[in-house]
Parts: structure tokens; C-alpha cells; sequence
């Protein structure tokens, strides 16, 4: 299947969903921020002197792939179907901000932890929206990969998928326009999560972005978040031991470890966490999903 297809069927599989959330909109100033995020995303021109006309080359399969999209939108939707799937890429480009927002100034992940909005070639191709950076006390870094959905139906089944396709297949995802610190090139074999909420969550947490900024740094749905990371790390991980996948296995191994010790950390400073009940349909698809990608 194309990945302009499975745009269009995303569209499809997200519809009865939208239907109930279509009515609430996104306000002004975190729409705003939401687009300039996207334009602060890593610059592929930067990468010029690693990759030659291989950053055109990039650039114009980024192009094609967007009109091809555009053309099947104006050919096999109508109206109604197009503003839907307009307020679900507002959506997304709001939680993709939200996200990153939290790791990077609120500590989501831990004060160790930053996020990188990636490029849009590793976006569309490589299916990662965010790169999430630990530094240890070693001195060494970690990241995982985040890809975020907001998740009004079926649309976790398929990042799912391609989770378990790359294992299957022996690969992790790479990231190729990456630059953090003193490192700027290809980022190899980085674990890739999906970081979910669905869309009348993304819209209150964008609401208390805007309007209650305290609240919104310490809002439980970051243990959300870690919860549904922890759950597919493990699912992950003994997925790849299980079809002998041993370096896979370990790279996801490390990932939950690391990822086990903020959320002790967390629970040591501010308590055990409240029960998931501000988002608990996104973790039930979730769960839903790895049970029918994984029969976890």
C-alpha cells in the first residue's frame, strides 16, 4: 500500500470519532505555536555538507508524496471529509507541540530528558514526529522515537503495525536529518513508541496550555503518556527475544529500563500517580491494539 493510501484510509479510520470531537476547535495562540513548531522543526539544508544533492533529492520526494496526498484528498473526498481531516492535522500538530513542550521545559520524561520536533522527511518516511534525548550519568545519550496520534479510533492499530513489521524485519528506525549538541547527522536504531491522546484530551491539555500554564506542566497526563511507553516497551521487547531478535530485544530493553527509572523517580518526588482516568479510551485502544497486533 502507498503512504498516500494509508493517509486516506487513516482519514476513513478515524471518522466516527471525529464526528463527536468535530465541534470543539483549537484556540488561536496554541494553533500558533503549533505551526511555528513545525517550522523550527530540524532543517534539512543544515545537512548539506553530509549529504550533497541527497538533501534535493529528500526535499523533492517530500513534495511529491504532499501533492500526491493532495490530489487523492480533492479526488476521493468530499467537503466535510476534507475539514475533518484538516482539524486532525491541527490536532496533531497541536499534541506533536504539547509533547514537546512538556519534555523539553516541564520535565515529562524526567529533567534529563529534551525533545527534537524532527524534519519532515523523517516524518513522513520514517515515521517518528519527535526524538526524545536522555543523558545519563554516564555520559552517554539515549533516545527513543516518539510517533504521536491523536487517537480517535483504529489510527493506533497501524503504528502498531509498522512497529512490529521493522522487528519482524530485523531493522529499528534511523533517523536521517538529526542534530543535537555536538552531534548533527543520522541518528541509527532508535526505539519507537506511539504517545497517544485522544481528541477531547489534546484539547483540554491545549486549553490549560494557554490559559493555566502551572497546571498544565504538571498535568497527569504525562503518567499517561509514560504508562503507554512502559507498556509498549515491554511488548516490544519480548516480542523481539521471542522471534530471535536479540540486538532489537536489548535496544528496547534499555529504552524501559531507562524509561522504569524516571517513573520511579517521579513517584519518589511526587507520589504515585492518579489513576489514567484523564485519557483512559486512548490506553484502552492502546492496550486493544497491542492485544490484537502482539496477542499481548
Amino acid at each position: 500500500m502507498s503512504m498516500e493510501d494509508n493517509f486516506i484510509r487513516r482519514i476513513d479510520s478515524n471518522r466516527r470519532g471525529q464526528n463527536q470531537e468535530k465541534r470543539l476547535s483549537l484556540g488561536s495562540a496554541i494553533a500558533r505555536e503549533a505551526v511555528l513548531s513545525k517550522k523550527a522543526a530540524i532543517d534539512p539544508e543544515g545537512f548539506r555538507d553530509l549529504y550533497g544533492s541527497g538533501v534535493d533529492v529528500d526535499q523533492k520526494h517530500v513534495g511529491d508524496v504532499k501533492r500526491q496526498i493532495e490530489a487523492q484528498q480533492a479526488q476521493e473526498l468530499d467537503e466535510q471529509a476534507l475539514h475533518e481531516y484538516r482539524k486532525t492535522l491541527e490536532l496533531a500538530s497541536a499534541l506533536e507541540f504539547l509533547v514537546c513542550e512538556g519534555i523539553r521545559s516541564h520535565g515529562w520524561l524526567g529533567t534529563e530528558a529534551t525533545a527534537v520536533k524532527t524534519a519532515e522527511y523523517d516524518d513522513l518516511f520514517n515515521g517518528v514526529d519527535l526524538v526524545a534525548e536522555f543523558k545519563q550519568k554516564t555520559g552517554w545519550r539515549s533516545h527513543l522515537g516518539l510517533a504521536i496520534d491523536v487517537a480517535f479510533g483504529g489510527g493506533l492499530e497501524k503504528k502498531i503495525m509498522r512497529v512490529k513489521s521493522e522487528i519482524d524485519k530485523g531493522v529499528l528506525p534511523k533517523i536521517k536529518y538529526f542534530a543535537l549538541g555536538d552531534f548533527r547527522g543520522e541518528l541509527k536504531g532508535v526505539p519507537r513508541v506511539v504517545a497517544g491522546l485522544d481528541g477531547k484530551a489534546t484539547l483540554g491539555l491545549a486549553q490549560l496550555w494557554e490559559e493555566q500554564r502551572v497546571r498544565f506542566a504538571s498535568h497527569p497526563v504525562q503518567y499517561t503518556l509514560l504508562y503507554e511507553m512502559r507498556l509498549q516497551l515491554k511488548v516490544f521487547g519480548e516480542y523481539a527475544a521471542k522471534t530471535n531478535k536479540p540486538e532489537i530485544a536489548e535496544a528496547y530493553g534499555r529504552a524501559l529500563a531507562l524509561l522504569e527509572e524516571v517513573m520511579r523517580q517521579k513517584e519518589r518526588e511526587q507520589g504515585r500517580p492518579q489513576e489514567l482516568t484523564s485519557s483512559i479510551d486512548t490506553v484502552r485502544h492502546l492496550e486493544g491494539a497491542l492485544h490484537q497486533v502482539f496477542n499481548y
